[in-house]
């Protein structure tokens, strides 16, 4: 398993129920990749809530999401 699998499943692992990870994308502006879980729905007309990780590369990215999801 390379890196970014095992970023992949510790992200997986470590999200609530019933959230979602989307995929990880690039933003030249900031030289940076980020990627975001979502909660679910809350109700009509309110936001989920998300938590973002950011890193130099997508496994930065993942293990820092995952870091914000475990505490």
């Amino acid at each position: 398993m390379d890196v970014c699998e095992a970023a992949w499943d510790a992200v997986h692992e470590a999200l609530p129920a019933r959230w979602t990870v989307g995929p990880v994308s690039f933003d030249p502006g900031r030289r940076a990749f980020s990627v975001t879980a979502r909660g679910a729905r809350p109700g009509r007309g309110k936001v989920p809530q998300t938590v973002t990780g950011t890193g130099e590369d997508a496994s930065a990215a993942l293990r820092d999401l995952d870091d914000r999801l475990t505490g």
